[in-house]
C-alpha cells in the first residue's frame, strides 16, 4: 500500500514537470510572436478596405475603371490547360511580336524571345549587372517606384536581333492557331476598354508559375507589373493589358486576384509603376456575380493595382485550403504609334464587334 502511494507521488511529480515545460514553451512562443509583430515584419498598415460592388449589370462601370471579365469558353480552357501543362515555370514562357490584320488576327508573327535566348539573357545579366538598366530601373530601397523606359519596346526589338541563337531554338509552346483564338477572345474586350484606337502591332506573351500560399512566402503587395530587364516583352507600353486566368483546379488556390483602383488616395499611372509594402486605405472591386461563368480577368496595368489575395495567419495555420497558387498570366501590349485611328465597337447582343 505504501509502495503504491510512493509510486503515485512520482507520477504526479512527472506530470507537474511536464506541465511546467509546456507552459515554458507556450510563453516562449508567445514572446517570439510578439517580438515579430513589434519588429514590424507583419506591419501591413491599417489595411482598411473599401469595396466597390460590381454586379452583372455593372460591368460597364468595371471596364471604365480598368477591369473586364472574359466569359468561359471551352477552346480557351483547352489552350490554357495546354499552357499550364507544357509551360508551368518561369523559364518556359512564350513571347511574340504580332502584326494584326483587319480582323485582329495574325498577319505576321515573330518570336520576341526564345527559350535559348532566355537562358543566354540570364547568364548575361549575372555577368553584366549594368545591362539591367537598359530597359528600366527601380528606386528600391529609397521608394517602391518602378520606371520603364518608353522607348524600350523598339530598342528591345533591335537589341534581340544581335543575339546569336543556338541551333535547337524553342520559339514557343503555343501554336499560331491557338494565339489567333486567344486574340479573338481577348482583343474585343481589351479594345473596348482602351477606347484609343486599333493597334496594327502588338506584343503577346504569357507564362504560368506556382507560388506558395504560406504566410511568409506569398506575395501580397498591391503593385503594377513592370520588367526592368524587358525579358519577355518591353518594360512598359502606352497600352498594357494583363489577362489573369482563373484556375479551376481545386487542389490549388482558386480565389480571384485582388484589384484596387486606388491605394492611400494614389491612382495608378503609366509613367511611374508603384508597389506598396503596406497601406492604410484601399478601394477594391468586389465582383458579386456568378464567377463560374468566367474564365479570366482583364485589367489595365496602367490604370489599376493588383495583388495575390493575402493569407491570414489564422487561415494559414488552421484552414485546410490549398497551400499553393498557380498563376497564369498573358500580356497584350502596344504603343500609341502602333495603332490606327479607327473606332471600335463591341456588340453585346450575341457577341462580336465592328471596326470603322
Amino acid at each position: 500500500m505504501g509502495y503504491r502511494r510512493k509510486k503515485t507521488k512520482k507520477k504526479r511529480k512527472k506530470k507537474q514537470r511536464g506541465g511546467n515545460c509546456i507552459n515554458c514553451m507556450t510563453i516562449t512562443l508567445l514572446f517570439f510572436i510578439g517580438l515579430i509583430f513589434l519588429t514590424g515584419v507583419f506591419d501591413y498598415g491599417k489595411t482598411i478596405d473599401d469595396y466597390i460592388k460590381i454586379t452583372d449589370t455593372d460591368m460597364g462601370v468595371s471596364e471604365s475603371l480598368g477591369v473586364g471579365l472574359i466569359q468561359y469558353d471551352t477552346k480557351i480552357h483547352r489552350i490554357l490547360n495546354d499552357m499550364i501543362n507544357t509551360i508551368g515555370s518561369d523559364s518556359d514562357p512564350f513571347s511574340y511580336n504580332v502584326q494584326l490584320n483587319d480582323n485582329l488576327q495574325i498577319n505576321d508573327i515573330e518570336p520576341y524571345l526564345t527559350e535559348d535566348r532566355i537562358q543566354n539573357e540570364k547568364y548575361k545579366y549575372d555577368n553584366e549587372p549594368q545591362s539591367i538598366m537598359k530597359f528600366g530601373r527601380s528606386d528600391f530601397p529609397t521608394s517602391r517606384n518602378l520606371y520603364g523606359y518608353y522607348d524600350s519596346r523598339q530598342f528591345a526589338k533591335e537589341y534581340r536581333k544581335n543575339w546569336i541563337e543556338t541551333k535547337n531554338t524553342n520559339q514557343s509552346l503555343v501554336r499560331e492557331n491557338d494565339i489567333n483564338i486567344l486574340l479573338e477572345k481577348f482583343m474585343p474586350k481589351i479594345l473596348n476598354m482602351s477606347d484609343s484606337g486599333v493597334p496594327t502591332n502588338i506584343e503577346i506573351n504569357g507564362a504560368s508559375t506556382i507560388i506558395s500560399r504560406g504566410i511568409l512566402e506569398s506575395a501580397t503587395n498591391f503593385h503594377q507589373d513592370i520588367s526592368e530587364t524587358a525579358l519577355l516583352g518591353s518594360a512598359t507600353a502606352d497600352n498594357d493589358y494583363r489577362v489573369m486566368i482563373f484556375d479551376r483546379d481545386d487542389s490549388y488556390d482558386t480565389s480571384w486576384t485582388d484589384i484596387a483602383t486606388s491605394i492611400d488616395d494614389k491612382n495608378a499611372n503609366k509613367y511611374i509603376k508603384t508597389s506598396f509594402g503596406k497601406y492604410d486605405f484601399a478601394r477594391l472591386l468586389d465582383f458579386n456575380i456568378d464567377k463560374s461563368k468566367y474564365i479570366a480577368l482583364v485589367f489595365d496595368n496602367n490604370k489599376v493595382f493588383h495583388r495575390t489575395p493575402p493569407t491570414t495567419l489564422w487561415k494559414w495555420a488552421f484552414d485546410k485550403s490549398p497551400k499553393q497558387r498557380r498563376v497564369t498570366q498573358i500580356r497584350i501590349a502596344w504603343d500609341d504609334y502602333e495603332q490606327v485611328n479607327k473606332s471600335f465597337e463591341e456588340i453585346m447582343d450575341g457577341g462580336g464587334y465592328v471596326i470603322r
